[in-house]
């Protein structure tokens, strides 16, 4: 049988999609990871890193964890080689490093197998500032634990002293003061957060653990409700209920204000919030262990900013209007401090 031209090209093509052909110099090369093509690498490693604090600020030590990278063809990986984005390099599974300016980092990782082949992963950090101090007031006591603003004037609730303080802010001048109010006689004058309603403030009575609503004149207390945690230091009022913080717990309760009910309660990953205050739309807490100020998001559970404190042991934090007043104990045995502080947005 005598095949035409045709056919026989038919056949070569069938062949050729049928049968892997192998010409010398066409063979696919390797690559490394990074585009390279130096045939000797194999297959790249996969690298990812994470990292903490997931808000970090400058002058704070940012943990980074490229442990969860590995090499793809199961091999090992013999280097981790970090780019923190703003200049500085660093090695290891694990590193850390601080940041000495506020702004937004590309910080990159880069691991290598036994085999020479590479593998990058990158991610943006964002690092926040310090808040800048607008003012500053001795406070009437040495512990000043909670604060509340009446549109007006600022209120100290002192644990030291065992006494809530109506103060000028202008000039820090004590415009009035009394013992802290307690709803069983045989209670001990133990405040620690304070908040204002617009007609009454309201108090934490930590030796009763109950919250305490008040006559601002006088000290009265118009009503007493259970704390939802033994352990809340915070109090803020958003408008229409209570706002309590449980740093131990790590945890935030919205309380009704007629009856104590429980109306949400939110747990605050990686925070130990203490003081706490309302801006209208969202709570910032402020944490006495790692110094940071944080503006939380309740509806989402997730912080949204954060800041570098004024310095010292934060409690007590209230909002004017425009700015946040922090609260600072003593740490020398002179008085406390309050600041008015504004925080980079």
């Amino acid at each position: 049988m005598i095949w035409s031209w045709q056919t026989i090209k038919k056949l070569v093509l069938c062949l050729a999609l049928a049968l892997p052909i192998v010409v010398l110099g066409c063979q696919p090369k390797e690559t490394n990871g990074n585009g390279s093509t130096d045939g000797t690498t194999g297959e790249p490693p996969l690298a990812q890193f994470s990292y903490q604090p997931a808000l970090p600020v400058i002058e704070e030590y940012v943990i980074f964890d490229g442990s969860a990278s590995r090499d793809r063809a199961g091999g090992k990986l013999v280097s981790y080689e970090w780019n923190f984005g703003d200049g500085a390099t660093g090695q290891g599974v694990i590193t850390k490093h601080t940041y000495t300016a506020a702004g937004e980092y590309s910080v990159q990782l880069t691991v290598t197998n036994d085999k020479g082949a590479k593998g990058t992963a990158q991610q943006k950090v964002r690092v926040f500032g310090k808040v800048s101090i607008k003012k500053e007031l001795a406070a009437p006591g040495l512990d000043p634990r909670g604060l509340a603003w009446d549109e007006k004037s600022l209120w100290v609730a002192d644990g030291y002293e065992g006494a809530i303080f109506q103060i000028d802010p202008g000039t820090g001048k004590v415009l009035k003061s009394y013992e802290a109010p307690t709803a069983s006689a045989d209670a001990l004058p133990m405040p620690e957060g304070l908040a204002w309603d617009g007609t009454s403030l309201w108090m934490i009575s930590v030796d009763e653990a109950k919250i305490l609503k008040l006559r601002p004149q006088d000290g009265k207390v118009l009503a007493a409700l259970s704390l939802p945690s033994e352990d809340a230091t915070g109090l803020a009022w958003d408008g229409s209920a209570l706002w309590v913080s449980d740093p131990r717990g790590s945890k935030l309760y919205r309380v009704d204000p007629n009856d104590g009910r429980v109306l949400k309660s939110v747990a605050v990953a990686d925070i130990f919030p203490g003081g706490l205050a309302w801006d209208g739309s969202a709570l910032w807490l402020s944490d006495e262990i790692d110094g940071k100020l944080y503006r939380f998001d309740p509806g989402s559970g997730k912080p949204t900013l954060a800041a570098k404190g004024p310095g010292g042991a934060m409690a007590g934090l209230t909002w004017d209007g425009e700015a946040l007043w922090v609260a600072v104990a003593s740490e020398d045995g002179d008085s406390g401090k309050l600041y008015r502080v504004e925080v980079p947005r």
